[in-house]
Parts: structure tokens; C-alpha cells; sequence
């Protein structure tokens, strides 16, 4: 008998690579980022440039962040106002972005890895995928049938996003994963209101990915939308947690699928 293409599920792990990086984007905001109000003061200025043995005529500015003290000498392409909050924002905002395809990327693999194990009699489900009978034929003329089936599995999905909630919850059902929402939600949790954040998160996602976050409004056209450091820590936080309960769901489906069938047997 074939074996299941995959033996290892890594779609947590390359999960958490994404959203590791979306909070290293975090991170350089939040200590990079000026607080200073005051121009450089020029007795620190000169003593500066004393020190590092550069020209008294020379221009320095001190940027203080939370975790850093940056000085920009003369000739450098870097102003200070590449520090202030609008400039700094794209930290979010690439943040945000890297944070929603993460998830994003947690259930391609998620899919992928197990939808092979309910392909064996094709469902309704798998036909609105697109996984074609000629998909299936062939795959029965392959050595490794099971693969082949997967790989055709992972083009059709390749096509299309998993981060709208119903999308997902859609998705979910090819390897038997049914009612996701009200599963996911804990006690005292309303599904709609966790759909409901998760497409705001995205839908602001849309706006920088699709339209540069830039206003389209007659009084601030082209300018960028506001963004605050707290808006992308609650989102990644919020996505990082659905995502962590979509693993106790899933391996729990995909467990007792494995031993109902093995029963079967």
C-alpha cells in the first residue's frame, strides 16, 4: 500500500515562521520609532562628533527610539522624519500583511498535508475544487497515486486565498473539518464576532496589499490611512490564537478519522 505523501505536517511550523517575522516587524517599530521632541541639542551634537573624530561643520541627528539611538551623519540618504510615526507605520502595515499570509499559509499546508485521506471517494466538496475526473484518472495511473492526487489538490488551491472565514470554513470541509466556526469558538465566544474580526483584519489587509493603504476620499486622497501600533498587535495576537485552536481542531478531526478507519478495517 502507498504510503500518505507528507509524513511530516508543517503547516504549524510555517505558520509560525510567518508570524514570527510579522512580530519582528513589530519589534523595529516599536524600538525604532522617534520619540524624540526636541531638535538635537548642539553642546551633545559636538561632543558627538568629537568623539567619533568626524568635522565640527558636519550635521548629525539623534534619533532616540525606545530601544535605540541612531545618529544620522551628514551625506546619509536617511532623514529624521524616516522615523517618525507616518514613515514607520509601513512597519504595521508590512506587519499586518505578513501576519494575515501566515494564516494564509497555515491552511494551504493544513489542507494539502490530509486532504488525501478523504479523496478516496470523491466528494462534493473535492468537485467544487475543481479536482477534475481526469485529476483522479490520472492519478490511478501513477505509481504514486496518493501524491499525484495531492499535488493536483494543491494547484486547484494555489488559486485561491484562505482568509476569509467562510473560505476557510469551506476549505476545512475537504479533509472533514465541519462546523469550524462554532467549534472554534470557546464558551461565551460568538462565532459571528470572531468571523466578524477576522474579516476587519483582512479586509485592512486588502487595503494595503491592493490599494497602498492610501485614502481615496475627496478631502485626504492619496494620503495614508491612520495605523497604530495596538490595531496590529491585537490582530496578530487575535490571528495567532485562531490559528492555535484551528490546530486542536483539525489534528483532533484528522485523529478520529484515522482511527474510525482503521476500525473500519
Amino acid at each position: 500500500m502507498e504510503k500518505m505523501p507528507g509524513n511530516i505536517d508543517t503547516a504549524k511550523e510555517t505558520f509560525d515562521a510567518g508570524i514570527a517575522r510579522a512580530k519582528y516587524l513589530l519589534r523595529l517599530h516599536r524600538g525604532l520609532i522617534d520619540t524624540r521632541q526636541r531638535k538635537t541639542r548642539r553642546d551633545w551634537a559636538s561632543g558627538f562628533k568629537m568623539f567619533m573624530r568626524w568635522p565640527q561643520s558636519s550635521n548629525v541627528h539623534r534619533i532616540d527610539g525606545r530601544d535605540a539611538l541612531i545618529v544620522l551623519r551628514d551625506g546619509c540618504e536617511l532623514t529624521p522624519a524616516d522615523f517618525k510615526s507616518e514613515a514607520m507605520g509601513d512597519l504595521l502595515r508590512a506587519a499586518l500583511v505578513m501576519a494575515v499570509s501566515a494564516m494564509d499559509a497555515y491552511f494551504h499546508a493544513k489542507i494539502v498535508r490530509w486532504v488525501v485521506t478523504h479523496s478516496r471517494n470523491p466528494s462534493s466538496h473535492l468537485l467544487k475544487q475543481k479536482i477534475t475526473v481526469e485529476d483522479f484518472l490520472s492519478a490511478l495511473q501513477r505509481t504514486k497515486k496518493l501524491t499525484a492526487l495531492q499535488s493536483a489538490i494543491k494547484r486547484t488551491l494555489s488559486y485561491q486565498s484562505l482568509q476569509d472565514p467562510d473560505k476557510i470554513a469551506e476549505a476545512l470541509r475537504l479533509i472533514g473539518v465541519s462546523d469550524f466556526w462554532d467549534r472554534i469558538a470557546k464558551d461565551g465566544e460568538d462565532k459571528t464576532e470572531l468571523r466578524t474580526r477576522l474579516k476587519q483584519i483582512v479586509g485592512r489587509r486588502h487595503q494595503i496589499a491592493h490599494e497602498g493603504d492610501l485614502s481615496q476620499s475627496k478631502k485626504a486622497r492619496n494620503r495614508s490611512r491612520p495605523i497604530c501600533q495596538k490595531e496590529v498587535v491585537d490582530a496578530v495576537d487575535f490571528i495567532s490564537e485562531v490559528v492555535t485552536r484551528a490546530e486542536i481542531i483539525i489534528n483532533e478531526t484528522i485523529r478520529s478519522a484515522t482511527r474510525s478507519s482503521g476500525a473500519a478495517r
